[in-house]
């Protein structure tokens, strides 16, 4: 599997410094992104152990949520030359959504271990399979 960061595709190194923490820049929502991605085990772990009433697979479903919601900012800032992998990263995205919702409503309160292990590691959705 191939991250579209190390191929160039999403470039979030360099450039313009002014940019380096706005939102509103592909770099500045890729980084959002990622910090979601790699930040989503230590938050779900943090709001079980807070008292959260919610199961593993809602807490999940809150950090999926956020990536989505970012991903679609994305979608006006990929450029041209790099659309096919924008769609990649939407398929992936989209198949991720329907994998949560079905182990949402099999596994609602206990989701073994091998499907977050399994859902944790498809978070990257810039990952090409």
């Amino acid at each position: 599997m191939t991250n579209l960061l190390e191929k160039g595709v999403l470039n979030t190194e360099g450039g313009d410094n002014s940019n380096e923490n706005d939102e509103n820049t592909e770099e500045g929502i890729i980084k959002i992104i990622k910090k979601a991605i790699s930040q989503a085990p230590a938050n779900i772990d943090n709001e079980l152990k807070g008292g959260s009433r919610n199961p593993w697979i809602a807490c999940y479903g809150s950090t999926l949520s956020v990536i989505f919601a970012y991903f679609q900012i994305l979608e006006g800032l990929f450029p041209k030359e790099f659309e096919e992998q924008y769609k990649q990263a939407n398929a992936n995205l989209q198949a991720l959504l329907k994998r949560q919702a079905y182990v949402r409503d099999k596994y609602l309160v206990n989701t073994p271990e091998e499907i977050k292990t399994e859902l944790l590691s498809k978070l990257d959705i810039f990952k090409e399979e």
